[in-house]
């Protein structure tokens, strides 16, 4: 039995859980809500979670483990929480224990506490290469995979050709970390420069929609903004997006550049965004472009490929090439594979 521990099971987990499954014997850990439909393929145990300041426990975690006795545990790199710590050092030398998702961070203590567990020999999983590198070095007893975090896109679709297009796109939660204030505030000079029809669009609910109608009311600009809630349905995606030249998010990194790139979209974000590693996956002026956080770099980055659809055109292939050569979900299955059975 593979156990795998998260906090939360977000939507685009569930199609990577369920090919694993496929597989191995597998049982998810997370604090919820429950997960299981009809048509999955693996089990799920709901657990009590306790918050106290930035770090979290999840109640009975060591005991379900002992309980269960997996071959491996595959636990989120989060070390916040105090039990995943605490049943990593209790049960590590009974069965085989794999971190997911580590990345060097800018916290002394949590760096100094990757470096304590290095020293245990515990395999580790890497979302990219990229990230792998800056641990060079590591302790030579732990093992080292690859599984290039993605987005599952069932059937990965150029859009370039497709048309008409006339959108600039957002998708994923409205909050603060994705700056998209400064893309709304860029409007102004794209529209004075750039004058076939254009209209961005953000696909998502969260906490700031009400900050940026309120810009965009500001800068009289609201007949090229729209704002859909969110949406997983992949036939409506793929509408916006083959109606779209670009995908923008200035602060954040997320999988939606995965997803960006399975439609042959090229991504715009700045170099030092947020990401849980999928940034690496761009490669300025390759399939996709780095800015500043700042207006005018938003704007001239923007209106950069918007007034050179041959360079957008080139940019539109090698993203979705990127997609298919390096991010495809089997890929990451494969990392994972190689992880439970050399690890």
């Amino acid at each position: 039995m593979i156990v795998i521990i998260q906090k939360t099971i977000p939507h685009y987990r569930l199609s990577f859980f369920n090919k694993l499954a496929l597989k191995y014997d597998v049982t998810i850990i997370h604090t919820g809500p429950p997960v299981l439909c009809v048509n999955s393929s693996f089990k799920e145990y709901v657990l009590p979670l306790y918050n106290f300041g930035p770090f979290y426990f999840i109640c009975g975690l060591s005991a379900i483990l002992s309980q269960l006795c997996p071959s491996h545990v595959i636990s989120v790199a989060d070390f916040r929480c105090i039990s995943i710590i605490k049943s990593m050092f209790t049960l590590d030398k009974s069965l085989k224990w794999i971190w997911w998702g580590l990345d060097m961070g800018n916290s002394f203590f949590a760096n100094k506490l990757r470096s304590l567990l290095f020293k245990r020999g515990n395999s580790v999983i890497f979302y990219n290469d990229s990230i792998k590198n800056k641990f060079f070095g590591l302790n030579s007893k732990t093992k080292i995979f690859v599984a290039n975090n993605t987005f599952d896109v069932s059937v990965p679709y150029n859009t370039f050709n497709e048309l008409p297009k006339f959108r600039i796109v957002n998708i994923g939660t409205l909050n603060f970390r994705k700056r998209n204030d400064l893309l709304i505030r860029a409007i102004p000079k794209i529209i004075s420069i750039y004058r076939s029809p254009i209209v961005f669009t953000f696909i998502g609910n969260g906490p700031e929609l009400k900050k940026l109608l309120r810009i965009a009311d500001l800068l009289n600009i609201n007949s090229y903004v729209e704002f859909i809630p969110h949406t997983d349905d992949p036939l409506v995606l793929r509408k916006y997006y083959s109606e779209s030249f670009l995908s923008v998010s200035v602060g954040q990194a997320g999988l939606a550049v995965l997803q960006s790139m399975a439609f042959g979209v090229p991504y715009i974000t700045a170099h030092d965004a947020i990401t849980g590693g999928e940034r690496y996956n761009i490669i300025h002026n390759i399939n996709g472009l780095f800015c500043d956080k700042s207006v005018l770099s938003v704007a001239d980055s923007i209106l950069s490929l918007l007034n050179n659809k041959p360079k957008l055109k080139q940019l539109s292939q090698n993203a979705f090439t990127h997609y298919i050569s390096h991010c495809k979900m089997d890929q990451m299955i494969s990392g994972f594979v190689s992880a439970i059975d050399n690890g």
